[in-house]
């Protein structure tokens, strides 16, 4: 019985040290056997892209005016350049000429009589004023209201407000519309990227940016205002173009967050707490952090993966 007593108690022995031995190893295992907890580097957020146009710097559009007659004679041609003050072209008016010829007739009856009196002397002073008054409307001569190049769009119009001709500065910007959102993101002589149809690159500068929104008028909920960029001569007007505005804000995943307002910085291959502040965007599951990182950092994307 003594024999079986020592054989069991030694297997239970052996037993029992197997078992330690296969915890401890399984304890002592190195922590890179584990999954990976997936971090982020910390970069400002990717630049936004906004469209733009180009276009010259002032235009403007004649229209028809059928109270000062028909369009006698021009004096400029189609694509030709104007500066502010040139004539453009004459209006005659028939109906102005049929007065002056009524009133003549009026006056010389007058001027013939034979014995004029002081009355008849009188109506024809009056008839004389009237006739060189309408003489000035008879021929009305139209001038350029800029410089420019000028573009024909009708020389015979008939019906009135029916556009003439337009006038386009030959200075050229890039145009864009920027939103209460965007606006803050430039400024005056910031350099921008321009990125053409053709996919070819070019730098360009803020020359303006209006502070009074142009939908002031109009009940929209976001108000948008206009920027002017510097831009190459090359390019026609009407040439499209995204531009490239930079964000200097740092923009993390909601998943980042860790007991409302930390986040798990990584050191020494090791996370450690750090507080941050922050505002929600219009995006759920992103928010955009003011304080508490620094560029190229590394945190966790989910501090639910950190054990």
């Amino acid at each position: 019985m003594s024999k079986k007593i020592i054989i069991t108690t030694v297997s239970l022995i052996l037993v029992t040290l197997l078992g330690v031995g296969i915890y401890g190893l399984v304890a002592n295992q190195p922590t890179s056997a584990q999954t990976p907890v997936e971090t982020i580097t910390i970069q400002h957020s990717p630049p936004i892209s906004v469209n733009g146009r180009q276009e010259p710097t002032d235009s403007t559009t004649l229209k028809y005016d059928a109270t000062k007659g028909h369009i006698h004679d021009w004096f400029v041609t189609n694509n030709s350049s104007v500066k502010a003050g040139d004539k453009l072209f004459e209006y005659y008016n028939p109906a102005i000429e049929q007065q002056i010829t009524h009133k003549q007739r009026q006056l010389s009856t007058l001027v013939h009589m034979p014995k004029p009196t002081k009355e008849s002397k009188a109506t024809s002073d009056t008839l004389q004023a009237e006739i060189d008054e309408l003489q000035t409307h008879l021929r009305t001569q139209i001038v350029a209201p800029i410089s420019g190049k000028l573009t024909l769009t009708n020389e015979h119009p008939s019906k009135a407000g029916e556009p003439i001709l337009s006038i386009y500065s030959e200075h050229k910007v890039i145009k864009l519309a920027l939103n209460e959102e965007e606006l803050p993101l430039i400024k005056e002589q910031q350099t921008l990227t321009i990125h053409d149809q053709q996919h070819q690159t070019f730098k360009s500068k803020v020359q303006q940016v209006n502070a009074f929104p142009q939908n002031y008028q109009s009940k929209a909920r976001t108000s948008t205002y206009e920027v002017q960029l510097s831009t190459k001569a090359r390019y026609p007007v009407g040439t499209h173009f995204s531009i490239e505005i930079p964000r200097q804000t740092i923009q993390i995943p909601n998943s980042a967050l860790y007991k409302k307002d930390s986040v798990l910085v990584k050191r020494n291959n090791r996370f450690i707490e750090r507080k941050i502040k922050y505002y929600k965007t219009v995006k759920q599951n992103e928010i955009i952090v003011t304080e508490g990182l620094n560029i190229n950092e590394k945190i966790a994307k989910n501090t639910k993966d950190v054990a």
